[in-house]
């Protein structure tokens, strides 16, 4: 978790890319990673169906504390989705 925000921090996105998908792999983290692969496809390469993906694996692994912000993530994207299919 440190190292991500200190690679988010000095705006090194494919080492922390590859740093998160290292983490989904060895299954550490629960959702953070998910979350944050979320966030960066979103914003960044505005990717939405991919961020969907990421954020609704993420809801999955969330806990108690996490389940609201994870559920209004997916419902934002999936609402971004329909609206940007509408135009």
């Amino acid at each position: 978790v440190e190292l991500d925000r200190m690679l988010r921090q000095q705006g090194r996105d494919e080492e922390r890319l590859r740093h998160l998908e290292k983490m989904i792999s060895a299954g550490t983290c629960g959702m953070f990673p998910y979350t944050q692969l979320a966030k960066y496809y979103e914003h960044v390469l505005r990717d939405l169906k991919t961020a969907l993906r990421y954020a609704t694996r993420a809801l999955e692994l969330s806990d108690a504390l996490g389940r609201d912000s994870a559920q209004k993530r997916v419902n934002r994207l999936k609402k971004r989705l329909m609206n940007r299919e509408e135009e």
